[in-house]
């Protein structure tokens, strides 16, 4: 039998995250580009930006054919737009600071204006646009839409990543909620902090509902990380 799903966030009605969700307040235009298999999954994190933040646009498909409606978006605003991905010409952004539940320091300023530099631009994206997949699936999504290519690619470095209910190959390996994040401190001094929240909640709620080892498991993770 199917789990009763909540129809407004799409968790499992036992993990249902509608009660934490609050407003995220940012300029920033955030475009997902969600692999078909990654919509299905229980512990996806895209939808959670969505939830926060109402400028938060999510397009399901694979092929350069399936985002049609999201090249005629972005066509008019090339300039203004970051492609979030570790291509080998991406451009090496600094994240501030190195955990997500760090707040804001002083010098996020500084930060900010370092990464403008190293992107050779006057002010920040409007559009941020990430892929949401598995790294292997991510890598074939890339290929299969060349006109990606267009827009200035960026990968993020300093942050720690903290989803500690899923294996991640190394410690720059950023879940797609953690990527806004810190691409979204990267380029402001916007409080991130309602993503920070239910991303946490999230895992929280899901860690209940996990066997005791596998419960034993992630903890010791989470400790080691």
């Amino acid at each position: 039998m199917k789990r009763p799903i909540c129809q407004q966030c799409l968790f499992p009605v036992k993990t249902c995250l509608c009660s934490y969700v609050s407003p995220l307040n940012s300029e920033f235009n955030i475009y997902i580009l969600q692999h078909p298999l990654e919509s299905r999954v229980s512990k996806n994190t895209a939808r959670l930006i969505q939830l926060c933040h109402h400028r938060t646009h999510i397009f399901v498909g694979e092929n350069a054919d399936d985002f049609n409606e999201v090249k005629t978006r972005l066509d008019n605003s090339i300039a203004d737009i970051c492609l979030v991905y570790p291509d080998k010409n991406s451009v090496v952004i600094k994240a501030p600071p190195n955990n997500l539940h760090t707040s804001l320091s002083g010098n996020a300023s500084s930060i900010v204006e370092g990464n403008l530099k190293r992107l050779q631009v006057q002010r920040a994206p409007r559009v941020l646009l990430f892929i949401d997949a598995t790294w292997r699936k991510a890598k074939k999504m890339y290929e299969l839409n060349p006109w990606l290519k267009r827009f200035k690619a960026i990968r993020i470095e300093g942050g720690k990543p903290s989803y500690t209910i899923r294996k991640v190959p190394d410690d720059q390996s950023y879940s797609t909620i953690e990527a806004v994040i810190y691409a979204i401190r990267a380029f402001s001094n916007e409080s991130t902090k309602p993503l920070v929240d239910l991303f946490f909640k999230m895992q929280e709620m899901q860690m209940k509902h996990m066997s005791s080892e596998v419960k034993e498991r992630y903890s010791k993770r989470s400790l080691s990380s």
